[in-house]
């Protein structure tokens, strides 16, 4: 299988259902939801090209497309520190979501990716305000990849994949600038 996900434990998949319950009012519908662990970047990181040897976990996502009234939604949860123990954090829906889900799927059926076994991540930098989907290799010495997260300049085409490292190396120089400029209190 090209692209597999992560089976989130079972207090993971609790605390989502638990969100989401809190949130809707009513419990998910079933158990379709993908789960997307979130590994992070910090900007010193991008700046001093670490590459993903730099990424840290930082939670999940989970993505779902149900029937009406629900429809598509994302809700991450996060606790840097101890995983097992989530903390539901946001849900959203409508045209974040929708791309989201939509990217997903598209991605399952990538002529890029039907050659080796990749597992989907998220991978974000926060102080960048950059998301990419992170398919991390399952096999030793495999490549990573990405498809990054951009609703606004990209359609709903098939995604463009990209080697992790030099999509992480075209960012330096937009870090570098970033971790130069006087600091914004607005900013992460």
């Amino acid at each position: 299988m090209p692209l597999e996900f992560v089976t989130p434990s079972p207090q993971v998949l609790q605390t989502y259902r638990d969100g989401f319950l809190d949130l809707v009012g009513t419990p998910p519908p079933d158990d379709s939801a993908v789960h997307v662990p979130v590994y992070a970047i910090p900007l010193d990181a991008v700046v001093r090209s670490l590459g993903t040897a730099a990424e840290a976990p930082s939670g999940c996502r989970f993505y779902a497309s149900y029937p009406p009234p629900i429809g598509t939604v994302s809700c991450e949860m996060t606790n840097p520190r101890d995983y097992g123990n989530a903390r539901f954090r946001n849900m959203l829906d409508g045209e974040w979501a929708e791309w989201g889900w939509r990217r997903i799927q598209q991605m399952g059926a990538l002529p890029e990716l039907a050659h080796g076994g990749y597992t989907l991540n998220l991978l974000i930098m926060p102080s960048l305000f950059v998301e990419a989907f992170y398919l991390r290799a399952n096999s030793p010495g495999g490549n990573a990849q990405v498809v990054p997260f951009d609703l606004f300049s990209e359609t709903l085409g098939p995604p463009v994949v990209q080697d992790a490292r030099a999509y992480l190396a075209s960012l330096q120089p937009v870090a570098a600038a970033r971790a130069a400029a006087p600091r914004d209190p607005l900013l992460p």
